[in-house]
This record gives C-alpha cells, sequence and structure tokens, in this order.
C-alpha cells in the first residue's frame, strides 16, 4: 500500500492525475480490509490535493471527514503587520490579480471548435440531463482531454449528423475493481444512464470514453455498450500512447458504435 500511495504522490506531483487516482483506489482495499486508519488517512490527504474535487469520492470511501484534513493542512503564518502599502504596490497587485483572472478565464474557454460540434460549457459533471436532440454525445471520463474527443468529434459527424461534448464525468469508487485494477464497464454505463435520460423519440447515442483500463465480465475491453445500445464506455488503454494513432483508432471505434448503434445522420 505504502509504495501505491507514494507512486500516486510523485504521479500527482507531474500532473498525471489518472495515474494517482488508480493508484489510490488500488491503495484503498488493503487498507480498507485491515481497518489500518492511519493509512487510510494517507490516501485521503493525497486525494485531497487532486484539483477539481475528482478526489472527493476517495476520501469518502476512506471514511475520514473532510474537515479533519482541513485542520490537517499546516496553518499559514500571520503575516507580520509593515507600514502602508504604497499606491504603485496597489497598482502591481491589481495588474497580478487581473493577469490571474485572465488566465482563468482563457483556460476555461475552449479553444478547438468546428461548425456543427457543440462544445460544453465548462461546468461540473450534470446530476441527471435529458436529452432533446438526437446525435452523439461523447463524455470525457476522469481526465480524458477534451480536446482530443473534439478532434474526433469532427471526423465522425458525417456519420453522427450531430455531435456534442458533454461536461468530465467523474468515475466513484463503485466503478473500480481492486483485484483486477480495472474499471467495469458495467458499473460506469450505469452511471452515465443515470446522469443522461433520453427524451421520447430522440436518436441519441452516449459514448463515455476513459484513458483507463475496463473490464468486463469477461475480461479488458476496448468499448461495452448498454443493453439498450445508447450508453458505450471505450477505454483508450489499449491504443498506444502516440496522439494521432490513437485519436485515429478512437475515432473508427466511434464510427462503429454509430453504425451499430444505427444512429440516423440525415
Amino acid at each position: 500500500m505504502g509504495d501505491e500511495v507514494a507512486q500516486a504522490r510523485r504521479a500527482l506531483g507531474v500532473g498525471n492525475v489518472d495515474e494517482a487516482l488508480v493508484l489510490l483506489w488500488k491503495a484503498l482495499e488493503p487498507a480498507r480490509l485491515a481497518d489500518d486508519r492511519a493509512a487510510l488517512r494517507e490516501i485521503a490527504e493525497v486525494a485531497a490535493a487532486i484539483p477539481n474535487n475528482e478526489g472527493a469520492d476517495l476520501i469518502a470511501a476512506t471514511g475520514t471527514e473532510p474537515s479533519v484534513l482541513e485542520w490537517a493542512r499546516p496553518a499559514a503564518e500571520t503575516p507580520k503587520r509593515g507600514g502602508p502599502i504604497t499606491p504603485l504596490l496597489w497598482v502591481f497587485v491589481g495588474l497580478l490579480l487581473l493577469g490571474m483572472v485572465g488566465s482563468r478565464v482563457y483556460r476555461s474557454v475552449p479553444h478547438i471548435s468546428f461548425p456543427d460540434v457543440k462544445v460544453h460549457d465548462t461546468v461540473a459533471a450534470p446530476s441527471h440531463v435529458t436529452l432533446q436532440a438526437d446525435g452523439l454525445y461523447l463524455v470525457p471520463l476522469a481526465r480524458y482531454p477534451e480536446e482530443e474527443l473534439t478532434d474526433v468529434a469532427a471526423g465522425v459527424i458525417k456519420a453522427a449528423g450531430a455531435v456534442g461534448t458533454m461536461p468530465p464525468f467523474p468515475l466513484g469508487p463503485a466503478t473500480y475493481d481492486p483485484s483486477s485494477g480495472q474499471f467495469v464497464a458495467e458499473e460506469i454505463l450505469r452511471r452515465l444512464s443515470e446522469a443522461y435520460g433520453v427524451a421520447d423519440g430522440v436518436d441519441a447515442l452516449v459514448v463515455g470514453v476513459t484513458s483507463l483500463p475496463v473490464r468486463d465480465d469477461a475480461g479488458p475491453v476496448t468499448a461495452a455498450r448498454s443493453e439498450d445500445g445508447v450508453f458505450v464506455v471505450v477505454s483508450t488503454s489499449a491504443l498506444g500512447d502516440d496522439r494521432e494513432a490513437r485519436r485515429g483508432r478512437l475515432g473508427r471505434i466511434i464510427l462503429d458504435e454509430i453504425e451499430q448503434a444505427g444512429l440516423n445522420a440525415a
């Protein structure tokens, strides 16, 4: 367990959030079975450092109160009182704040767009949304690169008729199987079906994409679909590390799912 938590810290340090999440989920089950409170708290502390609150499910699974984690953080030192702030310093502080706000706004706006490909506004994952229009809906699972899905959308829009990218969707604890170190397709599909409904008469296909390994009852899979054919989960973990090659393979997989679903592009 200690090695996995240490590896998760290192992965988080270099910005690899997906790897950190997988390692922490792996460490969680042995710690829970052993009722190792110290280990569970350590896992929770690393999860609390994951941005955008993506470690919330992990923290909840450890049983650690978020308030305890807040108290565990080092208190900020009280600054010593000095002389009054000069007008020049106020100008500097104002420019700094303006730059920070501008940077956040720039990062929040999708910069890759195509005609007929609707890119979502940057908001939290939905609790439940009813889809009202025909077409393909692409959902980045965990921290799958949204710009990569936007690129893929442009390549499949002729087959789908209309494509929309949805907000990032977190993978909760129920979707992870510690015994295999993989995520469970059935649970991911269940979560997607709980988050997205389809209005009567609407012909929609919802495809969730993750870079994490996924399995079904038979073993590892690249794609799995719900019984009604409305929801699909695709794992790119076996599609290689080359971005362009992976994007091409992902596009072909999604085209195949569009054909199997009988999505009407007319």
